[in-house]
């Protein structure tokens, strides 16, 4: 299982590393709970993903983290998506925004062990790249990760 952890870019690479591991070790924790068994589960950070991949046209970036496959299995590389911020800027919310209407699992977390799954994501100032978009939440908690072959 592969997770994109949205953030904004001015979010510190030490708090991008913990927030990573946190993640991680959530998921793992929570299906192991539920399903006594967990898949291995790899967390990678937009930052990260960015550096990997973009090659000079936002947009081109923005779209291969959704349309990106698997050279191998032939699936989506992502297998859902998470970000912890109320608001987020104009690449996070194109990003997000695309996971949702794909059908793909977007979750908020609250920054402790809580995940709410994310319904869309709002344009509260289409001037403000870094800031102007809202993550609108379900109103309540729903199920974590269906896991890689749930969504292919």
């Amino acid at each position: 299982m592969r997770v994109f952890y949205a953030h904004p870019s001015t979010e510190p690479p030490v708090a991008i590393k913990q927030a990573k591991k946190k993640v991680h070790n959530l998921i793992v924790d929570r299906m192991i709970r539920e399903r006594g068994s967990a898949p291995a589960v790899k967390v990678v950070a937009g930052r990260d993903d960015y550096k990997r991949h973009w090659k000079g046209d936002w947009t081109l970036w923005q779209e291969s983290v959704i349309t990106r496959k698997d050279a191998i299995t032939g699936k989506p590389v992502y297998d859902a998506f998470i970000t912890k911020n109320a608001t987020c800027g104009r690449a996070t919310a194109n990003i997000l925004g695309a996971a949702i209407v794909s059908g793909r699992p977007v979750f908020f977390w609250d920054g402790e062990d809580g995940f709410v799954r994310v319904k869309s994501v709002a344009v509260e100032d289409p001037e403000d790249w870094t800031d102007g978009y809202r993550i609108c939440r379900e109103p309540e908690q729903m199920d974590l990760f269906g896991g890689r072959e749930a969504h292919g």
